[in-house]
């Protein structure tokens, strides 16, 4: 029960078109031209009767195998009854023998005329581009300069008065904005790293030194919240150890005055024994003089 399909061509088919007068008025309405068919002996259907000749001899033949697919469209001008027109022509051929020919005929004024036609549209339609682009254009880069103008006079204010509070008010969400956005986080993170490192100077003038840097940086301002971190706690270290310098010097000046002091009672008491002991010499002396006196006038 099983069978095979076997494939053989067995005939063929052949579709004719006859091109008659309804065929050739068909195809003059689609293309808008004027279409003649030609044989041997002149015109053979056609919507313009006035063109009825064509020389057939006079176009080029092959010896190739013809097909009407490969076959190239003949361009050329004529004129017929005082008129210019634009014709297309395809040659048709039989054993390199041209047969007959399609010629489709197109008039030279009635192109130019649709030619300026578009010209007309075009001018119209660029004159409406240009109106309507300018404010467009102009509009846009408004949009466009306007913002890198507040950019640049930011800037220029920053630059100016030293000051960090300045912020560029942009909400796009474009480049622009984005360069804005990334402008304003930096002068908060400027703001915030130089504000508290004033306080904390201001604090240390007033002799507060308690105070620190507080947050988060990154960079060259995180280097600057540890350095001066770090110089605040060297310099409470460094005048803690110099109060316990001064310290010791004034425990050793009030030993060495209390020293002075007890010197100084002895210095008196030795002054006041030695003032008693001249006394005594002086009336030792005196009573000497009085003896020797006294022996004198006894000898006598």
């Amino acid at each position: 029960d099983n069978y095979t399909m076997e494939h053989k061509q067995v005939g063929y088919i052949i579709a004719f078109h006859k091109l008659d007068k309804s065929f050739v008025n068909r195809m003059s309405r689609l293309t808008q031209t004027k279409i003649n068919v030609f044989h041997t002996k002149g015109l053979s259907v056609g919507v313009f009767e006035e063109y009825n000749n064509l020389d057939l001899t006079s176009l080029p033949s092959t010896k190739d195998k013809w097909s009407l697919l490969d076959q190239e469209v003949i361009l050329d001008e004529i004129s017929v009854s005082g008129e210019d027109y634009f014709q297309a022509t395809i040659p048709i051929q039989q054993e390199s023998k041209t047969i007959a020919a399609i010629t489709s005929l197109y008039s030279t004024s009635e192109a130019l005329s649709n030619t300026w036609q578009i010209v007309r549209i075009l001018s119209i339609v660029s004159i409406v581009c240009i109106i309507l682009i300018i404010p467009v254009s102009y509009g846009f880069s408004r949009s466009l300069t306007n913002p890198l103008l507040k950019l640049s006079q930011t800037l220029a204010n920053v630059a100016e008065t030293g000051q960090f509070s300045h912020r560029v008010d942009i909400k796009t969400q474009d480049e622009v904005g984005i360069t804005a956005n990334a402008f304003n986080s930096l002068m908060d993170s400027l703001q915030s790293a130089i504000g508290s490192y004033n306080d904390v100077m201001r604090g240390v003038a007033k002799g507060d030194l308690s105070q620190s840097i507080p947050g988060e940086f990154k960079g060259e301002l995180e280097e600057l919240q540890q350095n001066t971190n770090q110089s605040i706690n060297i310099l409470c270290q460094t005048i803690g150890q110099v109060l316990n310098a001064f310290e010791q010097v004034s425990n050793g000046a009030h030993e060495l005055s209390r020293s002075s002091k007890t010197l100084a009672s002895g210095a008196t008491h030795q002054a006041a024994t030695m003032e008693e002991i001249s006394s005594a010499m002086n009336e030792i002396s005196s009573q000497a003089k009085t003896n020797n006196n006294n022996a004198s006038q006894a000898t006598e």
